[in-house]
């Protein structure tokens, strides 16, 4: 891959870093690049410098390698054994990585080398100073020197830039929310988001191998030890990926019998389940993958229709955790069953009001507006759940209405 396409370099960009090597000779001013520790400041500097004899001080240097000075002067100044296999590359640059290294470390470096910045002791020889986000007395005044550049990415390029790097089937399957939220935990250093990228793509080929086997186990006509077997690490996902694909699977004149013994067989797996929990027996186990598996294939295998089966992942444990979440909120609301019944109602009655406006049905609305005090997060907390089951409700058109005849909503 070209690397400027990487650094998503545009004409702009592109005539920058031209203009300053071309005007070097004449200023003097080394390139100062500042940015987030990891974010590629290297790679721009040595793609920027791809036509010269790069001298690399990094962080090597910092420990045990005598008078870096000494070393940066040497190389600079004799043929290095090195430059001289290099013929194509006859012109030397120096590159320093890292400089708020040398503050704690180096401070006689910073000075020797402000020194050579201020007299211009080697203007044929290209500088390239690179430093994180820390500021302080020495590194701004050599950055006050030189011709700056901050250099960032956008999370949009981050993603680009790991699909172009990771071109695999598993990087399709990984969702650019995923891919924010994981550049974020990497606080946006490249290093690190590619070191740990494996756990990242080993989520995404989970996924991928429990779409795989639920799809396999509906479609051939495994024994009971195999689909055992094979869904032992993971049978309650698959158990509510199959209960998910059923209506696309199912006759529809007995869907409902069919989903009904479905779900009393999994009702029987989560009760063997809490007795294998108490006592950890494996007779129990292989029990609970029966109920939870093998019983409902057999049931959809006497009952399927259709043969073409398209793979969805379940809903039912996003539904679950609203629901769970949802039971804390009357808790902590201290709401009873009717007060609970009134606010679904109400939210009921908004909904139709909102899809027909009528005035009998308004005034409904104002009384229990009035006789109901009103939590707004419960509210929204409470569409979400009902919304979980249905997607039908307007949330925004909602809160509005109510906000509009409940003087206290939003306080």
């Amino acid at each position: 891959m070209s690397i400027v396409k990487e650094f998503f370099w545009t004409k702009k960009g592109k005539e920058f870093f031209h203009t300053w090597l071309k005007n070097y000779e004449k200023d003097g001013k080394p390139l100062f690049i500042r940015g987030i520790d990891g974010n590629g400041k290297t790679t721009l500097a040595k793609e920027i410098l791809k036509d010269y004899s790069i001298i690399h001080i990094n962080i090597d240097f910092i420990y045990g390698r005598g008078d870096i000075m000494e070393y940066v002067e040497n190389s600079i100044n004799k043929k290095d054994i090195f430059f001289m296999f290099d013929k194509m590359k006859v012109v030397k640059a120096l590159l320093i990585d890292d400089l708020q290294l040398y503050i704690k470390t180096n401070k006689g470096f910073l000075k020797k080398l402000l020194d050579i910045i201020k007299k211009k002791k080697y203007p044929k020889i290209p500088i390239i100073i690179l430093c994180n986000l820390e500021t302080n007395k020495g590194i701004l005044s050599i950055k006050d020197k030189c011709v700056n550049y901050e250099h960032s990415y956008s999370v949009l390029q981050y993603i680009k830039i790991i699909k172009e790097k990771e071109l695999n089937k598993s990087s399709e399957l990984i969702s650019d929310y995923k891919y924010k939220k994981y550049i974020e935990d990497c606080k946006y250093n490249l290093n690190t988001i590619f070191i740990n990228l494996s756990t990242l793509k080993n989520d995404a080929d989970s996924k991928k191998e429990l779409e795989v086997l639920t799809l396999d186990i509906l479609k051939n006509n495994y024994s009971i030890n195999d689909l055992i077997r094979f869904t032992s690490s993971e049978y309650i996902t698959i158990g509510y990926n199959v209960l998910e694909m059923c209506p696309q699977i199912l006759n529809e004149k007995e869907m409902i019998n069919t989903l009904l013994e479905i779900y009393k067989s999994q009702i029987i797996s989560d009760i063997k389940e809490f007795f294998y929990n108490q006592r950890k027996n494996d007779m129990f186990y292989d029990s609970v993958i029966f109920s939870n598996i093998v019983t409902p294939i057999h049931i959809i295998r006497k009952n399927s229709l259709s043969t073409k089966i398209k793979y969805s992942y379940n809903s039912y444990l996003s539904k679950s955790l609203i629901y769970i979440h949802s039971q804390k909120l009357y808790l902590i609301h201290n709401l009873n069953n009717k007060e609970l019944h009134d606010i679904d109602f109400l939210i009921q009655m908004i909904k139709e009001f909102l899809d027909t406006p009528n005035l009998q049905l308004l005034e409904w609305i104002q009384d229990l507006l009035y006789k109901n005090s009103l939590d707004k997060k419960y509210i929204e907390k409470r569409i979400k759940f009902l919304n979980g089951i249905k997607k039908e409700y307007d949330s925004k058109k909602i809160h509005n209405l109510i906000s509009k005849y409940n003087m206290n909503y939003n306080k």
